[in-house]
């Protein structure tokens, strides 16, 4: 190939590539969580079937309640440089047992709401998500400390090791047991809590999976459903 032809061939492979970019939906992501939230999602994204749709910006958790999380993906939302076509939340249910927490979880859904913004609830914790990898369970459990004790029997039993709320590498770890994550937690909410519609009712459960199973579906459609339905 002349030096022309290989000129006009990186040129139109640098225009697809550029077309490939600006049709990938643009997805902002807030977590609750400071690592383990953000470390998982940052491995998920970089899947091949996930890179290819969807360019994701994962903001980690900074504290607060949920609708003061709900109030900053608000924030970035406005503020991004790059309108995103859809904000996500990622949050814990963690305890209800208060009045003042289930109006706080009534606020931060009606905000979400009204700006557009999905809202993927774990009860109570993210890692009830993790957990799905190793078994399907929807025993109660008190907190986040309670699910991290069951969930590092688990991980230490398969994978040789403690699990460590910080691992970087927590996706790559879990990502052959994905699908079967998927069929437990799906499992869990549609037969083992199927009598309870609102996710708050439904301890342990997570709704992670339908976020998970949409980005690995190799389509975009499904982010004009709404999540829990």
């Amino acid at each position: 190939m002349n030096a022309a032809r290989r000129g006009k061939s990186n040129r139109n492979k640098m225009w697809r590539t550029s077309q490939q970019r600006k049709l990938r939906k643009r997805l902002l992501i807030v977590c609750e969580g400071r690592e383990t939230e953000r470390n998982y999602l940052d491995g998920l994204k970089r899947e091949d079937s996930v890179s290819k749709l969807f360019t994701i910006r994962i903001v980690p958790g900074r504290g607060g309640s949920r609708t003061q999380i709900v109030n900053h993906a608000i924030d970035r939302k406005r503020t991004q440089q790059d309108t995103p076509d859809r904000v996500i939340c990622v949050l814990d249910t963690e305890s209800l047992q208060s009045p003042q927490a289930r109006d706080d979880l009534a606020e931060a859904r009606n905000k979400a709401k009204a700006n557009n913004i999905d809202l993927y609830l774990s009860n109570p914790a993210f890692e009830v998500w993790l957990l799905a990898h190793f078994s399907r369970t929807g025993r109660p459990f008190n907190d986040c400390n309670a699910v991290i004790v069951e969930l590092d029997k688990k991980w230490t039993a398969n994978l040789g090791q403690p699990y460590d709320k910080s691992d970087r590498d927590v996706h790559r770890r879990l990502a052959p047991r994905t699908q079967q994550a998927i069929k437990n937690a799906k499992a869990v909410a549609e037969q083992d809590h199927g009598d309870e519609n609102d996710i708050a009712d439904r301890n342990s459960s997570t709704e992670v999976y339908e976020l998970v199973e949409g980005l690995l579906s190799g389509k975009t459609d499904w982010l004009s459903e709404t999540p829990g339905e």
